[in-house]
This record gives structure tokens, sequence and C-alpha cells, in this order.
């Protein structure tokens, strides 16, 4: 009987969605709800952050809505309001910490077809879009212009502007302007109530800002349906290099000697691949802006790089590693489109087993130190670092690790506890568990550790907003039954 009443429950709640967004943006078939039952964080990846004895992972929604209105969206959510059921934003599936997991099932949101620009100015050097706009698409929209957009992620073929805010995630070129959430100028969103918040979009000191609410917070507190962007002038001139040094602390010195300098790269992406290349760095360094300045940012920048041993490689590298910073998001798209992925990823190292991608904001004095911890933790644990890397800027620290080909099984509660040590030490340094991807499932258990005070402030904040615990419930460590 209680499986009939449920089954009945789901078809009224696809139905009530059927009358606001129409039958052909309602997907409710058991092969359609698998699809959205993950994002880039796949379920395999989830059943390794759960506890032990939680069972299997699979997180099916009832029903998927396809809005295509800012009032459909209200709608929806005035809908699940009333219901008491629970709703996820979703926007290009890109996230790889599970953010866009229906942890509890529910209606997830797609928002793919609030895809269009509303409105850019080439004199305020602003961009509005909606939250599902392509990254990428926007882009190339400001090109005649004579603009470009700053967030320049591996994703930029198909992330949308709202998952990149709602993870306030970095780019390429963060060296030279920021994160996405430092982007942002004005949001509009949906509140859990149904209720339309729209934040001016110029500068104010009339009360606390409110879209900043927003950013990075997952779709917990709303739903973003479009975003005032800052966008920056097409450069006059880049230049990019790859430069090699022969240990990983000369190379980090020289970008530390760039910082003191005022040298401003707009793209740092410098990493140690202590198994396939041993011994040897690799620097990536764009410099762009007017040609005059950006020639003298390079010469002074690669002066320094030659001062602390490193070798250039030549413009080839350089240009193929330019040519090839997508590649990643366009296979991931291609096995997705062709059902390839298959729920799994794919090993993406040759023999050496993925474990775990750790991604750690640090104070830059202390990076170099860290990194040697590192390496100590992982010789007792019987792992590998595949990379050590550095991107944006000096204080953004990833390592990835991996079980070296042959070995036995590693014991999953002494690798997450590697992992736990690694991310609690940098949160002991006054780092960050994460500067790139967001909290997600994988992360949310560390939440209440990085926050602080500030936990019980996002607790307020989530019950004043979300009383009845609709928006992505189980997110940013935030309970389920409650806030």
């Amino acid at each position: 009987m209680d499986a009939e009443r449920t089954a009945q429950a789901t078809h009224d709640l696809a139905d009530a969605l059927v009358r606001i967004v129409g039958t052909e943006h309602v997907l409710t078939s058991t092969e359609d709800r698998e699809r959205y039952s993950f994002d880039a964080f796949t379920p395999a990846k989830a059943q390794d952050s759960l506890p032990s004895g939680s069972g299997e992972a699979a997180y099916l929604p009832d029903a998927v809505a396809r809005p295509g209105s800012v009032p459909e969206v209200q709608e929806i959510v005035r809908l699940a309001n009333r219901l008491r059921v629970p709703i996820v934003p979703r926007g290009g599936g890109t996230g790889v910490m599970g953010a866009a997991v229906p942890l509890h099932g529910g209606i997830v949101v797609d928002l793919r077809r609030l895809g269009r620009s509303l409105h850019i100015s080439a004199d305020g050097m602003t961009a509005q879009a909606q939250a599902g706009r392509l990254l990428q698409d926007l882009d190339r929209e400001l090109a005649p212009l004579g603009l470009m957009l700053g967030h320049d992620p591996w994703s930029q073929p198909i992330a949308t502007v709202g998952g990149a805010i709602s993870t306030d995630g970095v780019g390429y070129l963060a060296a030279a302007y920021g994160t996405m959430g430092e982007q942002v100028l004005g949001l509009e969103v949906v509140l859990p109530n149904g209720e339309l918040l729209q934040a001016r979009q110029v500068s104010a000191s009339a009360g606390p800002w409110m879209y900043p609410l927003f950013i990075g917070a997952e779709g917990v507190l709303g739903i973003i349906t479009s975003a005032t962007l800052r966008v920056f002038p097409a450069p006059e001139q880049r230049t990019v290099h790859a430069i090699t040094f022969e240990t990983f602390e000369s190379g980090y010195s020289a970008i530390l000697s760039m910082g003191r300098r005022g040298v401003r790269p707009s793209m740092i992406d410098y990493s140690e691949e202590p198994i396939s290349s041993p011994g040897r760095s690799t620097l990536y360094l764009a410099f762009e802006g007017f040609t005059q300045d950006a020639a003298a940012h390079k010469e002074a920048g690669l002066a320094l790089c030659m001062e602390h041993g490193g070798r250039d490689l030549g413009e080839e590298e350089a240009h193929r590693f330019w040519e090839q910073r997508h590649a990643s998001a366009e296979a991931w798209a291609a096995r997705n489109d062709q059902g390839k992925e298959g729920g799994r990823r794919q090993q993406p190292w040759g023999g050496n087993r993925w474990f775990d991608y750790l991604h750690l904001s640090l104070p830059p004095e202390t990076v170099l130190d860290y990194k040697r911890h590192c390496e100590s933790l992982l010789a007792q644990a019987g792992l590998l670092a595949r990379e050590y890397a550095i991107w944006g800027r000096p204080d953004l620290f990833s390592v990835a690790i991996v079980v070296p080909d042959g070995a036995q099984q590693v014991d999953p509660d002494r690798s997450r506890g590697l992992s736990e040590k690694l991310i609690e030490t940098a949160q002991d340094l006054g780092g960050s568990m994460e500067y790139c991807h967001g909290v997600g499932l994988k992360l949310q258990a560390f939440i209440p550790r990085e926050l602080g005070a500030g936990m019980e402030a996002l607790r307020a904040v989530k019950s004043a907003l979300d009383p009845n615990n609709i928006m992505n419930p189980g997110k940013l460590g935030l309970s389920p039954n409650g806030p």
C-alpha cells in the first residue's frame, strides 16, 4: 500500500510539473532520472564518499523539470514548497563534487533552457546572461565587441553561468581576472518561497550586499536564474610560454618572485608529475593586454624564471597546451552523449588506479612545507602523487593521488583517513579544503570544521530563507531533516 501511495504521489507531482512547463519538459522515465542522478561526480565516487554501510549510491529524482522562463522556475519552487518536496538546481552537470546529486530525490530543475544573453553593455563592460547560458557561447558572443569573459575553466565548452557561480569556479585566467564569483556584479535569484530577488548591479553602500550569499552556495539558498558579470577587453596581445624547472621548489620560487615584483601573468599553470616526469616541473604562463604592457610583463616574468633555473620549452609546447586546455571537457561531453560513461569515471592515468584529487588553498609561505608533508604521508600509506600543481595563484595548490600499478588494494578507510589528514592540515594552516569546485557530497563533512562559528550563521540564514528545507537538502553540511 505504501508503494502504491508513493507511486501515486510521484505521478501527481509529474502532472503538476507538466501543467507548469509542458509535457515535453518533464522527464520521468527511469533512464532519464538515472541520467540526472549524478553529475561528473559519478555514483562510484559518491559511494566512496559515504560512511561504510550506507548502502548503494543511487539518488534518483522523482522527476526532472526543464523550465523555459523565470515565472516557471518560481512556480516549480512554490509547488515544491507546498508539497515539501526537495528541489535540486542543475546546470551543465560538470560539477566534480556532487553538488547536483539529488541526495533525497525530489525535483531536479534543469536550467539549460534559460540559456540566453539578456543584455551586453560594451560601454559598461558588463554582460547579463541567464543561468543556463554556456560559458563558451557567452564568450563567443562578446568577441565581436572586443570583449571577453574572464572565466575560462577546463569545462568552458559545456559549463553554465549559474553552475560556475554556484561553485565559485576557478579558470585558467584566474591570475588576471579572479574566480567566477569575483566577476559577479549582480544576481537574479528565485528564493525558496518562490519570490524573486534582484540584487542591484551597480556599486552601492545601502546596506549589506545581497548577491554574495548565493555565490558558492550550491543552490541551498535559492535558484540563480540570471547574473550580471563584469567582462573584460579582449587583449591586444597574448603570449603563452612553457618553462621547465629541475625542481618544484625552484619554479614555485619564480612564481613568488613574480608576485613580489608586480609581474602579472594572466595564466599560471604549474605542475610536477613525479611518476611520468620525475625531476622535472613545468610552468605554463600567459601574458596579455596592451602590446607594450604585455611585452614588459612577459620580459620581466621570463627573466625571473631563468634566474630561478628555468628553461624555455619553446612555442610549440606552449601553444599545444593552450589549444588543448578544454580537451578534457570535450571528451567528457562526448562520452556522456554516447552513453559511454556508464556512471563510472574513466581511469585517467594509465595503470595507476585513481584515488583522490585535492584542491587546497594555503598561505603561500606554507606551500613547500605542505608539499613535503604530503610526500611523507603518501609514502607511509603506500600511495603516490601523480601530480602536484599550482593553478592561477601561488596559494592554490593541488595534489592528485593514485594507487601504484600492481599494488595490493589499499584499505578504503585508511585511504580516506589520508585525505582527511591532508585537508585538516590545510585548514589548520589557515587554508581551505577546496579552491575550485565547491563542496558537494565529497567535502560536506568538513564544512563545520572550516566555517567554525560561521556554521551557525549559515544554518540561521538557511532557516530564515528555506524553513521547509527544500533547496538541495543535505548539502553544505546542512542536515536533510532541518537547517
